[in-house]
């Protein structure tokens, strides 16, 4: 198989279905170096206790760091058409969707008798470099990723999406110098991330309470029980808040919510 980033990039089946919306160009104010996690957010100071409670932050990406999820529920809507199958709607899309993604197409009511999941996969991977560039990070991102870098808690990126599309388009948004590693999959099978996190748990020789995970699905919070480690899902991303908080997770709306609360990481243990 060639490189993805390799390939002529492939024409989606269908126009969009919706325009984007609500795309905001998030630029925090510059954060000062040297100051200690007490930081003035909205005029209180807000407390984190992750320095003394986590070494390693493990973070998911698409849904969590980056606001991509309309363009995921898009690509999925292109690829209704494809099969002649009905849309659903955004809240719906998040409120159902499973992992793994070739079950939830199957739910959906695709037909792999006829063109397989890697087949589609492809496609929805190619379209999806071809537009991931319209996204921006989600609100709070730059703030988090800095002040827990002040704090000198490292960073790391364990996402479902191809590794080569994962690296570029964290490069893209200029954000690269903030994580340690990142580790995305050998192929476009958005599969599941147990192995890869339990290889990355291994090599840092961490505790499983030094490490918290970050992320915005029932999948990030099951990766987190197979580790033993704790886990904070946010709710503005893939799946709904209500899906997430029947899973049993720490469940907060968003990072800007994070880190306006006056425990902020903290209410992770």
């Amino acid at each position: 198989m060639r490189p993805l980033l390799g390939r002529p990039w492939m024409v989606g089946a269908a126009a969009k279905i919706f325009d984007f919306c609500g795309w905001s160009d998030v630029k925090p104010a510059p954060l000062s170096r040297g100051r200690s996690l007490e930081r003035l957010i909205n005029g209180q100071e807000a407390i984190y206790g992750i320095a003394s409670n986590y070494r390693h932050i493990l973070w998911d990406w698409n849904g969590t760091l980056i606001d991509d999820t309309r363009l995921c529920y898009e690509l999925t809507m292109e690829a209704l058409l494809l099969q002649n199958l009905g849309p659903i709607c955004l809240e719906t899309y998040r409120s159902s969707i499973f992992s793994p993604l070739e079950a939830f197409y199957e739910y959906l009511g695709f037909d792999f008798s006829q063109s397989s999941f890697a087949e589609l996969s492809e496609i929805w991977h190619s379209n999806y470099m071809q537009r991931y560039a319209l996204c921006n990070l989600h609100e709070g991102v730059l703030s988090m990723l800095e002040i827990i870098r002040e704090a000198g808690i490292k960073q790391t990126i364990l996402s479902a999406l191809n590794h080569e599309l994962l690296c570029a388009s964290v490069a893209g948004l200029k954000i690269n110098h903030y994580f340690e590693s990142m580790m995305g999959q050998k192929d476009l099978l958005a599969g599941d991330k147990t192995e890869n996190a339990r290889h990355w748990f291994k090599s840092v020789k961490l505790d499983p309470h030094q490490v918290l995970l970050i992320g915005d699905t029932i999948h990030d919070f099951e990766v987190a029980k197979a580790l033993n480690i704790d886990c904070i899902l946010i709710s503005n991303g893939l799946q709904s808040k209500t899906r997430l908080e029947a899973c049993g997770a720490k469940v907060f709306e968003s990072l800007t919510q994070v880190l306006g609360k006056r425990t902020g990481l903290a209410d992770a243990k």
